[in-house]
């Protein structure tokens, strides 16, 4: 009776594994269906760029409309946190909106391929696909060097659960139907309040305008060279600060990495990193309608976006209460990101910033150098409805906090000439290249953390309350491993049972094919 028992426990959980598989992939499509625009990574030699990229989808098949002409390999990331529009307010996401971009059943994606200038045969097809979904293609200058593209699909990663990120078969995944799997969080968690001023008018403020863009995303691709797959990059989904609040930022982004995340792993073996921003996510810039970025398409110049290109810095230890502080007042949905990580160990990083390609109208990037975007400072006299936050007086003073940890000569600058990039811009051009890097300016960037005492004290009185509440927190504990011990116990025995006694009637061409279709590229991805 066990005997029988167990091979049927056995089974159910091999036909569970299939099941949890094929949602996956249904996942997948969906989230590729349903987004309009994501993070378009790649290398150039030995370094990562990016840039938000509007495409098309048709049965599983992605479309691009580049100004590029030539063959590369691309990886697009996607967030389930872009499809909504009503939910970018306050960094929401989920079918209740009470999740934080980063938790892992907001569904993260990142296609990987060869990007391929489409064939004669393909070309209008192509066409009517991106002008399905973006009709405002048909109107951009022909004469602006836009090519068709097709991404051919060589991998996938993605996290939409709990239990880590990991790859999808191809096949799978251009066979399955486009379904929605909704994970929804705890109804107790509470949203930020509704604190939607609109986009301010920043005329010729390049800077300015810059640093309001970064303060008000509150998550980012974080692009890095592959350690997976050679001669490409990868991209990744994070939550991100740069302060409490706008009028307290310091322009230099706070992100958190936990210790098994593919981004983590890329960062220790080579940190140079690209973070990517885009108005089109932004909650200011949606119309009554729900229409995003003001109505203009995400690839649009107008459509504001910047790629801030560094190197990836864990955060010293003095430096984290207020990445903490910060994080607790923006990303109340995601608490494990204010009290120091995620269960798995990481680290808090902030990135040491080399240079910016920012495109915020017509007319090729806009000159915007390092140190004019780390000296700037906000004055609220002129942002009407901005709330002041404890860290806004410090963010004053930040920047000469800032001179003690960088030093050093003038920046490079560096462009990208006709035949070495991909391509020429549109509007009256994005520059020679897909993209141009505009001048640096002179001198190190600085770095501003200002005064943390407040920060230390808010961060004081949530580790008070986390031991007020230490009995509670470890009765809790005791009763979940006591529960879970007789839960899982028998399904535990019964893949045992399966490994070993089941093993006979295997043949070893059906373990490898196994191991390579439900294997995660990386294990034990969590919040």
């Amino acid at each position: 009776m066990v005997y029988y028992a167990m091979k049927i426990a056995a089974t159910v959980l091999l036909f569970a594994t299939a099941a949890s598989a094929n949602n996956d992939s249904e996942e997948a499509r969906w989230l590729v269906q349903t987004s309009l625009w994501g993070t378009l990574s790649w290398l150039e030699g030995a370094s990562v760029s990016s840039m938000v990229a509007s495409y098309g989808e048709s049965g599983g098949r992605v479309f691009y409309y580049l100004p590029v002409n030539m063959e590369f390999k691309g990886a697009l990331t996607l967030s389930e946190a872009a499809v909504d529009s009503s939910q970018f307010d306050g960094a929401r996401c989920g079918p209740d909106g009470n999740l934080d971009p980063e938790d892992p059943r907001c569904a993260k994606l990142t296609v990987s391929g060869t990007m391929t200038p489409v064939d004669d045969d393909t070309h209008q097809f192509g066409l009517d696909t991106l002008y399905a979904t973006h009709p405002q293609m048909k109107s951009w200058p022909e004469d602006h060097g836009f090519t068709v593209y097709e991404m051919h699909i060589e991998s996938l990663w993605m996290i939409a659960s709990f239990g880590g990120g990991g790859s999808l078969n191809v096949d799978d995944f251009l066979a399955a139907e486009p379904v929605h799997h909704a994970v929804k969080g705890f109804p107790t968690r509470r949203n930020l309040e509704d604190t939607v001023t609109g986009r301010p008018n920043f005329g010729n403020d390049a800077a300015g305008h810059a640093r309001w863009l970064v303060a008000k995303s509150l998550w980012t691709t974080v692009s890095t060279v592959s350690t997976r797959e050679e001669g490409q990059a990868f991209g990744n989904i994070r939550s991100m600060v740069d302060g409490e609040c706008f009028l307290g930022g310091t322009g230099l982004p706070y992100f958190y990495l936990p210790s098994p995340d593919p981004t983590a792993i890329d960062v220790d073996a080579n940190n140079q990193i690209v973070l990517s921003f885009t108005e089109a996510a932004l909650p200011q810039l949606v119309g009554e309608d729900g229409v995003t970025c003001g109505g203009m398409d995400a690839e649009d110049p107008t459509c504001a976006k910047i790629a801030i290109t560094g190197h990836a810095i864990p955060l010293e230890e003095d430096q984290i209460p207020k990445a903490e502080a910060s994080f607790g007042a923006q990303h109340p949905n995601a608490k494990w990101l204010s009290q120091g990580g995620a269960h798995t160990g990481g680290k808090y990083y902030t990135i040491d910033i080399q240079s910016f390609e920012f495109f915020r109208s017509y007319g090729g990037l806009a000159n915007l150098s390092v140190e004019d975007y780390t000296n700037w400072t906000p004055d609220p006299s002129k942002f009407e409805g901005e709330e002041a936050c404890e860290s806004t007086e410090s963010s004053y003073t930040s920047n000469d906090h800032t001179q003690d940890m960088h030093s050093g000569g003038d920046m490079h600058s560096h462009g990208h000439g006709d035949g070495d990039g991909h391509g020429d811009g549109h509007g009256d051009g994005h520059g020679e290249g897909m993209h141009e890097h505009g001048d640096h300016g002179e001198g190190m960037h600085d770095h501003g953390h200002g005064d943390h005492e407040d920060a230390y004290e808010k961060y004081a009185e949530e580790m008070k309350e986390k031991e007020d509440c230490k009995d509670f927190s470890m009765n809790s504990f005791m009763y979940g491993t006591i529960f879970g011990f007789l839960f899982w116990g028998p399904t535990i025995a019964a893949v045992v049972y399966h490994k070993s006694c089941g093993k006979k009637g295997r043949s070893r061409k059906y373990d490898t094919e196994s191991d390579e279709e439900y294997e995660p590229v990386v294990k034990g991805i969590a919040a």
